[in-house]
């Protein structure tokens, strides 16, 4: 498994499709993040997100949380655990760590850090993500916080089944939004999509390269 792990970290540090594999899961029209926020007149939000790997029955699994219902843009989403960029965080892997830590309980001293996904913005929040790749040696215990409905745990290379890969209609911008049509992974009986659809399909894309090595 470490090698595995040590081949994904090698993976990250080449250069990344980004846009290539985001616009794999995008609703049509979607502007990619770079172009996006030249054009902003509004500096976006910063915050940074953390998809956690750890072994278990001999194979590799992450970890995603569903969002409660609430009055906003991401209510009953599908995410990775996740937030607000905070000064004292000093650098967005750290928040990635912090907020992960708070919203589902797993210690930043349990994870290694793998590597970073490229950011992505999510225009009807305003806010532009910098996702990361942590690992833990085992199975991590969750304390799941308010802001968190669930947490999900799957095997990683259910991404390598494009059957999961499916399109439907949804509420950008939550539940005062407009309708679209999207892309989404169908996971745990959950359709994932938007920004977090993604962030996966970015990393399908690492893991497709150390599957063929």
């Amino acid at each position: 498994m470490h090698n595995l792990i040590s081949q994904l970290a090698e993976q990250l540090k080449k250069p990344l499709p980004g846009t290539s594999a985001h616009i794999l899961m995008s609703p049509a029209g979607r502007v990619n993040t770079e172009e996006a926020i030249q054009t902003l007149l509004t500096p976006p939000r910063t915050s940074a997100v953390m998809i956690i790997l750890y072994p278990e029955n001999d194979q590799l699994y992450m970890v995603l949380i569903k969002r409660p219902d609430y009055q906003g843009v991401h209510s009953g989403q599908v995410s990775f655990p996740g937030g607000k960029f905070e000064e004292e965080d000093v650098e967005f892997m750290r928040t990635a760590l912090r907020e992960t830590h708070e919203e589902i309980g797993v210690n930043p001293n349990e994870i290694e850090m793998v590597g970073a996904l490229s950011r992505i913005y999510i225009p009807p929040s305003n806010f532009l993500v910098y996702p990361f790749v942590g690992f833990c040696k085992q199975p991590p215990s969750f304390i799941i916080d308010t802001e968190v409905d669930r947490v999900i745990t799957v095997p990683a290379n259910i991404l390598l089944d494009d059957t999961i890969i499916r399109e439907g209609k949804f509420l950008a911008g939550g539940n005062l939004g407009f309708e679209i049509k999207a892309p989404y992974f169908e996971i745990d009986n959950e359709r994932v999509w938007g920004a977090t659809a993604c962030i996966l399909s970015e990393f399908k894309h690492i893991l497709q390269l150390v599957k063929a090595e």
